[in-house]
């Protein structure tokens, strides 16, 4: 987790084996302490994140059934934008 300014404000514990980005996040509780008016920018492994804090901002998902119009692909590029940069920034600063 980061903030604008790519400072790197938590790290949770790394854990061996499958386990869902969302669970964890979930175990370590740390959604209910961000502000309403701060945007989470999330990947696709936070699916239900945005029912945990209102100003989410996370890809949505296309299927065989129903594919992305043109529109929600753009909206998704420029979403994984911002949240790649802030990451691989922040990565970059940890390592």
């Amino acid at each position: 987790m980061t903030d604008e300014t790519r400072q790197i404000g938590f790290i949770p514990m790394s854990k061996n084996g499958r386990r869902h980005d969302k669970r964890l996040l979930d175990k370590v509780d740390i959604i209910r302490h961000i502000p309403p008016e701060v945007t989470i920018w999330a990947d696709t492994g936070f699916q239900g994140i945005d029912k945990q804090h209102p100003n989410t901002q996370i890809p949505k998902k296309g299927t065989r059934k129903r594919p992305l119009s043109p529109e929600q692909k753009q909206e998704n590029k420029i979403i994984s934008g911002i949240r790649i940069t802030v990451e691989h920034e922040s990565v970059k600063n940890f390592v």
